[in-house]
């Protein structure tokens, strides 16, 4: 902390809603990155009408079979039932997610995932809403 000129104790706010020269800020950022794996983010807001997450599930799919030794996987927002059972069959930590509220945007859903992520290297995928 006072390698990084912040005061001992930072109140509490969601990070991600801060000003940016917020003192909060520099904390978010304390982490070891990984620098040979990617962190694939997939940010949900509730008002994507998307159902279809095919892509977020062959993401998953892909880190299953090479046991997440290239990627993390991260979804934020409206979080699909089945990251539970993907989750129960990958390491710890491979598979992140965190819900977020009705009315977070898509900007919002992605700056707390690229919080949330421990890869230097970030890609973020939008999943394409339905057509009809």
């Amino acid at each position: 902390m006072e390698e990084l000129d912040l005061p001992e104790s930072v109140p509490y706010n969601r990070i991600w809603e801060t000003t940016t020269d917020n003192p909060a800020r520099k904390t978010a950022h304390i982490i070891n990155e990984e620098l040979f794996r990617v962190s694939i983010l997939f940010p949900i807001p509730h008002s994507c009408p998307s159902n279809d997450h095919t892509q977020l599930f062959k993401t998953l799919q892909k880190g299953i079979d090479t046991n997440f030794n290239e990627i993390e996987v991260v979804v934020v927002g409206r979080i699909p039932a089945e990251i539970e059972s993907f989750a129960s069959r990958a390491p710890m930590g491979a598979i992140r997610w965190w819900p977020m509220e009705p009315n977070d945007s898509l900007e919002t859903c992605i700056q707390y995932a690229k919080f949330c992520s421990s890869c230097t290297e970030k890609e973020v995928v939008l999943l394409e809403p339905l057509q009809g």
